[in-house]
């Protein structure tokens, strides 16, 4: 019994590595940047992280209720870009989904040694420079970003109501670049810092903003979004 057992599991982790090295081989590292990596770099800098634990792996997040048609979405990104697609999970208990893929030539070729990112905890994440130099790369990143850490929303002041858009991140580097890159484009972005208390926020959040239909408009124009919760309420605030 027990041996039947461990020949079981020992031929199901030899089959599992020859179908990992399999598909490793098929995997395309992309020697130009395109608009399809850059976004996947944006939405990877987002909500994404890397791990070299159990196996090579890079993992993107979103919400089970509103992301997993964008999540859809970024899987056919990834095959698109690396010949290899990413499986989708998700838990009810806590309301969260997201994209999974192994795969050690992607993490440690692009991911950590062309684009710096490191394995584990994201600190201090920047957009890669070889992106900013770039207009249209850097656009496409900055709508991955948006589509994984940003929202649009509706604020109310006095008898007023005005649209906003607001990108939060707890990487300051990261909330001047995209504030800095943004205003190159023309937006009248800014920056609100949310200082941590450790009751609400144990780290300090960077939120980048702009505000009016104008700048919404001009968002809608040059970058707009591929995520349904966030393209749904920019078309009704353009209109």
């Amino acid at each position: 019994m027990t041996r039947h057992a461990t020949t079981t599991r020992v031929g199901f982790i030899i089959g599992f590595g020859l179908l990992y090295l399999m598909k490793e081989r098929e995997v395309n590292l992309p020697e130009i940047i395109s608009e399809d990596l850059a976004e996947i770099v944006g939405a990877f800098i987002g909500d994404g992280s890397l791990s070299s634990s159990h196996g090579y792996k890079i993992y993107i997040y979103g919400n089970l209720n509103k992301d997993m048609d964008y999540l859809n979405y970024l899987s056919n990104l990834f095959k698109r870009v690396f010949n290899l697609r990413p499986h989708l999970y998700f838990s009810v208990e806590r309301n969260c989904a997201y994209i999974q893929m192994y795969s050690k030539k992607i993490i440690t070729k692009v991911f950590n040694e062309r684009f710096k990112f490191p394995l584990g905890k994201k600190i201090e994440v920047n957009i890669p420079q070889e992106i900013q130099e770039n207009s249209s790369l850097l656009l496409a990143c900055i709508r991955g970003i948006f589509d994984t850490d940003g929202c649009v929303s509706l604020q109310r002041w006095d008898k007023y109501e005005y649209p906003f858009i607001s990108i939060s991140t707890t990487s300051k580097p990261l909330s001047q670049t995209l504030n800095e890159q943004l205003n190159k484009f023309g937006f009248r972005s800014y920056v609100c810092i949310m200082k941590a208390d450790n009751v609400r926020r144990k780290k300090s959040e960077y939120a980048v903003r702009m505000k009016g239909k104008e700048q919404l408009r001009l968002w809608f124009k040059l970058i707009a979004s591929r995520n349904p919760r966030n393209l749904t309420k920019l078309e009704s605030f353009v209109k």
